[in-house]
């Protein structure tokens, strides 16, 4: 937060050359903080939402409110954290420079090289031993066959074995050219950060507001409109592990 004398230097030089890390001690301590800490495997999201996703397997609900579940599990029982002195609450995971598996998509890449990934030459990536075998033996077991990756190969594996013989399914050609390069392309095809999350309702008029509004919308759908009364569901639903994990760093401050 800045006091009256720097927003009245913000009006007068949005540059602000006159003010370097060496004169903005938190700054300063937490980019050398950064700088200084090793990148790790967070297991803590992917840990959560397999244990969410065994609990109710064979359950019969829709696809998008069983996610909404599994994402409000993961966010209401998540560590309260605070890794350094910065004045944000809240942590993306649970390690202070980690890297979180996303096990439904491509995570379950890295299952090979579980025992050598902290020591590898290119990017390592920190990992005990306890987390390791918790990946190997609890987490991606149970992804192996539920991956977007192989869920889309039975379908196009079901698709192609209609065409007629010798024909090539064209979208399967390019699926095995995919998985090819799927070690060097891994971050781009599941997506960076190149996301830039819509914060203004959520600061103007609080995560409960939106949740009301949701729900007026689905009061004003039609009785054949179930795809939709679902998705909105699934954002209240997801809302609302929000604001769970907001009231656990809350306790936690």
């Amino acid at each position: 937060m800045m006091d009256k004398f720097v927003m009245k230097e913000v009006e007068q030089d949005p540059a602000l050359e006159q003010y370097s890390l060496n004169k903005l001690e938190l700054l300063d301590r937490l980019k050398k903080q950064y700088l200084n800490t090793p990148t790790s495997v967070c297991i803590e999201r992917s840990n959560y939402l397999t244990q969410y996703m065994k609990s109710v397997e064979g359950k019969n609900e829709p696809v998008i409110i069983t996610r909404a579940k599994a994402i409000n599990y993961y966010l209401s029982n998540r560590e309260a954290l605070f890794h350094d002195d910065n004045l944000i609450a809240g942590s993306t995971t649970s390690k202070p420079l980690g890297a979180p598996v996303y096990p439904e998509l491509m995570g379950i890449s890295i299952w090979p090289e579980l025992d050598d990934i902290g020591t590898r030459k290119a990017n390592p990536e920190l990992l005990t031993s306890d987390e390791a075998e918790i990946l190997n033996f609890e987490v991606f077991p149970y992804w192996i066959d539920k991956t977007l990756m192989e869920v889309t190969r039975k379908k196009l594996l079901d698709e192609e074995k209609e065409l007629p013989d010798g024909e090539k399914h064209p979208v399967m050609e390019a699926f095995r050219l995919m998985e090819k390069i799927a070690f060097f392309m891994n971050g781009k095809s599941t997506v960076i950060s190149h996301t830039v999350p819509y914060y203004e309702d959520a600061l103007h008029k609080g995560l409960n507001t939106m949740i009301q509004e949701v729900e007026a919308r689905k009061k004003m759908l039609s009785s054949d409109e179930n795809d939709k009364a679902d998705f909105y569901e699934a954002m209240q639903i997801s809302m609302k592990g929000i604001l769970n994990y907001a009231s656990n760093l809350a306790k936690k401050a």
